[in-house]
């Protein structure tokens, strides 16, 4: 039986109980690899707390997380062994600005990671390590801005940095990306090329990612929301924050699975306090680019095809990891990590074998259409109950330890609703209709 972990994979029910298979499974059967989160009780005190450890990165192999608490530490797991104590990467001569050690991310073997600095004087500073028993090379040394612009919240290395890559970094309190170039594992011109998105509000927090099969970018961000950018930077799209992303979509990246055109980003909330990633699915249009244009005109809810719950620990400085790879089986893995909240990998597979493991007739909702009370069954004890909105919002999140329950849905308005159930053997989810 594969495990699921508190995730909402969206299989869509008939009334008479028989399965419906849509495809929603495109993920399935989704096994839970690694787990050092808040949400499954298991973040490490190590890493713990969110304002020190705001970096973390996944190369199939390890997980880096890098820290401030007990000093400027990177940490590592081996996936395979993932309930070892981690090991230390050498950080020897990691100093100086407002942090020494802020964001990291990885490229393959190899691991970067920044400093951050607020104040002009201060020197914005980029490490590499060509493995991680390396020693630190310092890649960058770049005067900060101006007194106020804080560099090294978020960066990235697009491409592979031994023969043509970008390092980019956000501005925060700016609309300003700064981008370097990389060639040879080191920054190839010291001068960077300064991107402005005069149409966003700032680019705080926010990451860019490259399209595949494509010269196009993806940048993202709390205060930004998410813009499509031609070759040249260049804002093709813009879909505003709060108008379809009930959150902060942070890290947005487009992934080509199985021929579908998929949508990952970790969504991030404050009031209430929530930390999710998110997979859409947006093949119905023919490019990436009609798919942004045209995200607003369908529910999210109707896009949605997987969540998952990290921690309730606020993450207001909006410290994200999210890295998805596909490994020589075919299968992805999919790596997120939220500062406070720790970090889960996950691995998605093939349709056939999880479809034959879920017994459907053993999870029972009605009435549906539901307009006061809506009576939920169960086989299985029932863990979880979530009930999510057309725009993707978690309205409600109950955790359950019994076979039925009685929902009020009455305080909800009318409309179109997913209700996902966690149980021991599954998750179980349906489209529910509130009609009063």
């Amino acid at each position: 039986m594969h495990r699921f972990y508190k995730m909402f994979v969206l299989i869509i029910l008939v009334a008479s109980g028989s399965p419906l298979i849509s495809q929603s499974t495109l993920l399935n059967p989704i096994s839970t690899l690694v787990d050092k989160s808040k949400e499954g009780n298991k973040l490490p005190v190590i890493i713990d707390n969110a304002g020190n450890t705001r970096g973390a990165g996944f190369n199939g192999e390890n997980i880096f997380v890098a820290t401030r608490t007990g000093g400027n530490i990177i940490y590592y797991w081996d996936v395979a062994k993932p309930d070892l104590d981690p090991k230390t990467m050498n950080t020897t001569g990691v100093t100086g600005g407002l942090f020494a050690v802020s964001d990291l991310t990885v490229v393959g073997k190899k691991v970067f990671l920044s400093n951050m600095v607020n104040a002009t004087g201060n020197i914005f500073k980029l490490y590499g390590w060509l493995n991680k028993e390396a020693t630190p090379r310092v890649l960058l040394e770049f005067p900060a801005p101006a007194t106020n612009v804080r560099l090294g919240d978020a960066i990235t290395v697009l491409g592979d940095p031994a023969t043509d890559a970008l390092f980019v970094a956000s501005g925060w309190g700016t609309k300003n990306f700064y981008i370097w170039k990389m060639k040879g594992d080191t920054i190839s011109e010291k001068s960077p090329q300064i991107v402005t998105l005069d149409s966003v509000v700032n680019v705080n927090f926010a990451r860019m990612t490259k399209v595949p099969k494509s010269d196009m970018y993806l940048a993202s961000g709390p205060t930004m929301g998410m813009a499509l950018l031609d070759k040249d930077f260049k804002v093709l799209e813009w879909v505003k924050p709060g108008v379809y992303f009930p959150s902060w979509p942070m890290y947005a990246q487009i992934i080509f699975y199985k021929d579908k055109r998929l949508l990952a980003y970790q969504h991030v909330k404050t009031s209430p306090i929530e930390n999710f990633q998110y997979f859409m699915d947006i093949s119905a249009d023919s490019t990436t680019l009609s798919a942004i244009k045209n995200i607003g005109k369908k529910p999210a809810v109707e896009r949605l095809i997987h969540s998952l719950n990290i921690g309730n620990v606020s993450n207001g400085n909006a410290s994200v990891s999210v890295d998805i790879l596909q490994n020589e089986a075919g299968h992805l893995l999919s790596f997120v990590y939220s500062a406070g909240n720790g970090f889960i990998l996950q691995k998605f597979g093939d349709i056939a074998s999880n479809t034959a493991e879920l017994n459907f007739s053993a999870f029972k909702m009605y009435p549906n259409p539901a307009s006061d009370v809506l009576n939920i069954q169960s086989e299985n004890n029932i863990k979880r109950v979530v009930l999510i909105d057309v725009n993707a919002r978690i309205v409600r999140s109950m955790s359950v330890e019994n076979t039925q329950l009685m929902m009020d849905v009455s305080v909800f308005k009318e409309g179109l609703y997913l209700l996902s159930v966690e149980t021991a053997k599954g998750v179980y989810t349906q489209k529910l209709l509130i009609q009063k």
